[in-house]
């Protein structure tokens, strides 16, 4: 197994993937430690549903703007750095004239979330706010918010315009000191800045990414900042520029943030997506299509071998995993019950989750983004439909069920529609595509009856020999999976 695995070749895309799958989820993490430091330090107050309240708006908004606008920025720069190519300049300007649209855009957004937003909240949810002291304090929040978001979203374009040039690891770790920020001045200033420390640390942290970013940009010689208005016809493309509308458009459906960012494959999904959304339009841009049909191969491949035995694993183990974390106290049995149920029905949009990612991915590089427009909002009706039909008949399991056929539809609704413009759907890649899941499936199964001999056991000793198991198993059938698809390929990686 050793020796088969050191064959294998780490290739560049890997390798980014990986790196920024654990930067990612550093980022998170440290995010999370702030959250407990918060609740420890706080507790469970009307202070700290003033903080959250405040945070919310703000961040919602620059989740649909930062996902909008690296999937615009980065096709859009590759097409013209190509089209600039005889003066390399010109797409330094590009970079610097976008920058200057993005200040204008953060700047009336920061204006309005410091000075409009917190009255229009406060008088949305006045329940909220018993005394005239959290009314001062919440609106205190928001301005320092308001920093945060201004620039966190400029940092958004040094982020986007480092990963077109490939810079990765210049383009996520300066993220980092935001949430890292926050964590130690809540700890260390906690008792003299109170609350206010997590706000300061989540501005001050974005002021120090931003500042990072704005180096390395500096230094890479990506931007300049000076600009001949005479060239600002040659970067105005109103087709480009509607690109960018309609993902803002279609991003902004509540259904958003489940849908895109809200589940396990987030991190590995979001990692792939960096890494090769600048390859992908790089491809486009050369025109080199079968480069692109093959990265979708590989990608729905990767997705099939990993994804589906881990969520077979979860739907097993759903009550162990439940009982292990969360049955005390208050949490009884019967909740038990309901939440592995609820994860078990939910699981598998973990799998359907990764293959959308990967294909909005696709379409973006392709300049298609008005397909969003239509895809979402059939999607967002589709979702409140079965939402009400399975929830009247399965009570609260039908939301995970619901969330499960709408991206079911969905996925095959995006993946028929990037065969029209990128032809991948071959019959040797569907048989190879059909082996590969009825293998993988087959793989759940068996595993299953394998650990019914283990069922009267306790129950975290059950599940700890269920990993170990369900890793040896895993590991020698991954192996004879892929020895297969090499021996029909020729010895070709496949993933």
């Amino acid at each position: 197994m050793l020796q088969f695995l050191k064959k294998i070749k780490i290739t560049h895309i890997r390798k980014t993937t990986l790196n920024m799958f654990f930067a990612l989820l550093v980022i998170k993490l440290a995010g999370f430690l702030r959250d407990i430091l918060v609740v420890k330090y706080f507790g469970l107050s009307a202070l700290v549903d003033v903080y959250l309240y405040a945070l919310v708006v703000p961040t919602l908004l620059y989740g649909v703007i930062s996902y909008s606008f690296s999937n615009y920025f980065i096709p859009n720069y590759l097409l013209n750095k190509e089209r600039f190519k005889e003066n390399e300049n010109l797409i330094k300007q590009y970079a610097f004239y976008i920058l200057l649209i993005f200040i204008v855009l953060s700047f009336l957004l920061s204006l309005f979330f410091s000075l409009g937003l917190p009255e229009l909240l406060i008088n949305l949810n006045s329940s909220l706010f018993a005394t005239e002291s959290l009314k001062t304090t919440f609106v205190g929040f928001s301005q320092w918010v308001a920093v945060y978001f201004f620039f966190y979203s400029l940092a958004t374009l040094f982020t986007a315009l480092l990963q077109a040039e490939h810079h990765y690891n210049s383009s996520i770790y300066p993220q980092i000191l935001i949430p890292l920020t926050s964590v130690v001045l809540v700890w260390t200033a906690h008792n003299t800045l109170g609350l206010s420390s997590a706000v300061y640390g989540l501005a001050w942290g974005a002021v120090l990414s931003f500042a990072l970013l704005l180096i390395f940009i500096k230094k890479r010689g990506l931007i300049t900042f000076k600009i001949h208005f005479s060239d600002i016809a040659r970067f105005h493309q109103a087709k480009n520029l509607r690109e960018f509308w309609y993902l803002l458009i279609a991003f902004s459906f509540p259904s958003l943030m489940s849908f895109i960012d809200s589940n396990i494959a987030a991190f590995l999904a979001t990692a792939l997506g960096i890494s090769i959304l600048s390859h992908l339009s790089e491809w486009h841009a050369n025109k080199k299509i079968p480069k692109i049909a093959d990265a979708i191969q590989r990608g729905i491949i990767f997705a099939t071998l990993f994804l589906i035995p881990f969520c077979s694993f979860i739907i097993i183990f759903a009550p162990h995993i439940v009982t292990i974390l969360y049955q005390r106290g208050n949490f009884t049995e019967a909740d038990t019950l309901t939440v592995s149920q609820i994860l078990q029905s939910h699981i598998f949009s973990v799998y359907l989750n990764f293959l959308l990612i990967l294909a909005y991915r696709v379409i973006s590089s392709l300049e298609k983004n008005k397909f969003f427009l239509k895809l979402y909002l059939v999607l967002f009706l589709t979702k409140m439909i079965l939402n009400y039909i399975f929830v009247n008949l399965w009570g609260i399991v039908g939301l995970p069920l619901a969330s499960l056929v709408m991206n079911f539809a969905g996925t095959l609704a995006v993946y028929y529609y990037l065969n029209q413009h990128i032809p991948f759907l071959e019959a040797h890649f569907s048989k190879r595509f059909l082996n590969i899941l009825s293998a993988t499936l087959g793989f759940g199964i068996l595993f299953y009856f394998f650990q019914i001999p283990f069922a009267n056991i306790k129950i975290l000793n059950q599940f700890l020999i269920g990993v170990t198991c369900f890793l040896m198993m895993y590991s020698l059938f991954l192996l004879s999976i892929i020895k297969s698809l090499r021996s029909t390929t020729g010895g070709r990686q496949i993933i």
